[in-house]
């Protein structure tokens, strides 16, 4: 339940400074992500609901998806060839 509540915080987060950045053309929404994260670690109430880091939670949610779009973009056939290299 910790993992749900923690992703759904951050979700929320992320969609917020996506509003924002589209509302504010200037300011890169890497940037507007970066302060409400700083925002979410100075609120307490807010800190408490992100989990702590955890690598293999990272690995789940993070990077296996996106290792997971990239082989299916390549293709069989060019993963393949990349394989044999």
């Amino acid at each position: 339940m910790e993992l749900m509540i923690s992703t759904f915080t951050l979700a929320i987060a992320a969609a917020i400074s996506i509003i924002i950045a589209q509302a504010i053309d200037k300011v890169s929404v890497n940037y507007i992500s970066m302060i409400i994260g700083i925002i979410i670690g100075l609120v307490p109430f807010l800190n408490q609901q992100v989990a702590s880091f955890d690598s293999e939670i990272f690995m789940e949610l993070i990077v296996a998806p996106l290792l997971f779009l990239k082989v299916k973009r390549l293709g069989f056939i060019t993963l393949a060839d990349v394989l044999k290299r």
